[in-house]
């Protein structure tokens, strides 16, 4: 009876160190991945309503549509309930699905999620993003132009938008087709609803 073999050694992972530089750089990777399954997994869940997060990623995105001063602050609380609310009743053809879409879509080209980029990487992604999509022939069904029109909605029939950045009066008046315009003029709440968006670039 021959003697038992002795047991193989199991081969090795990697036939020289990693460097610290290196296990990083994989970790940062795995962790993207892991992220990004996990979104995968969440959004067959979710298409229907907004992801978990949703409030935050629409309070980021509408700060910078529409950056926020001292007189403006788009995707304050209530702008991002009117969001929520108008996805819900899929106010001007939108839905969750489309939010969904959007959100993907930036995370993917990120080497890491839109929300975890810092608030100036934030807007150059969203940016580019925006003016591929607003481009002659640019990509069509991402939902953005949509969203961004809830996005300006939303801001635009709040209290502070429709009263302080436009010009609002109950009874504007008499009918006149040759209303002096100069650089102040301000539209008047009214008459605006945002339903035709523009490249943010070219606002």
């Amino acid at each position: 009876m021959s003697a038992p073999h002795a047991a193989a050694e199991p081969p090795a992972l990697v036939d020289q160190p990693i460097d610290r530089r290196t296990l990083l750089g994989t970790g940062v990777l795995l962790g993207g991945a892991a992220y990004g399954v996990r979104r995968l997994a969440a959004a067959s869940a979710y298409d229907d309503r907004p992801l978990p997060g949703a409030a935050t990623f629409i309070g980021q995105i509408s700060g910078i549509v529409l950056p926020r001063t001292a007189s403006m602050r788009a995707g304050a609380p209530a702008d991002v309930d009117f969001i929520l609310n108008a996805l819900a009743a899929g106010l001007l053809g939108t839905s969750a699905a489309m939010l969904n879409r959007v959100w993907r879509l930036l995370d993917e080209r990120q080497r890491v999620p839109f929300l975890h980029l810092d608030p100036a990487d934030q807007a150059g992604a969203l940016r580019a993003f925006d003016a591929r999509v607003f481009a002659p022939g640019g990509p069509t069904g991402t939902g953005w132009p949509e969203i961004k029109a809830l996005i300006l909605a939303a801001y635009y029939t709040s209290e502070e938008g429709a009263s302080h950045e436009l010009r609002y009066e109950l009874v504007p008046g008499r009918y006149d087709p040759d209303a002096p315009v100069d650089p102040a003029y301000r539209t008047y709440s009214s008459d605006w609803f945002g339903s035709h968006p523009v490249a943010i670039e070219a606002r």
